[in-house]
């Protein structure tokens, strides 16, 4: 038996919580990773949002102190952030 062991970008979501619980939805089915695509670059702040995804894949992470960690050090809300509808170039 085959089983896949890293999920593959998904749907685009309007949140960056959405991004997040996605992420965590496949470690706690059994993920060992994720390839992310269009979640992450059209975040306002793709490094960082970066970093937070590493912990929850690596560090066992929840969603909700992965949402702390990106508002930590930064003057913009991340929780109800929506993302843009297009790509910004």
């Amino acid at each position: 038996m085959i089983v896949p062991d890293r999920a593959s970008g998904g749907p685009k979501t309007s949140t960056l919580r959405q991004a997040l619980e996605m992420v965590r939805g496949a470690m706690d089915a059994g993920a060992n990773g994720m390839f992310i695509g269009r979640n992450v670059f059209r975040a306002p702040d793709p490094a960082r949002l970066l970093v937070v995804m590493r912990r929850i894949i690596h560090e066992d992470v929840d969603v909700d102190s992965a949402l702390a960690e990106l508002e930590g050090g930064s003057s913009v809300s991340y929780t109800h952030l929506t993302l843009p509808t297009k790509r910004i170039v």
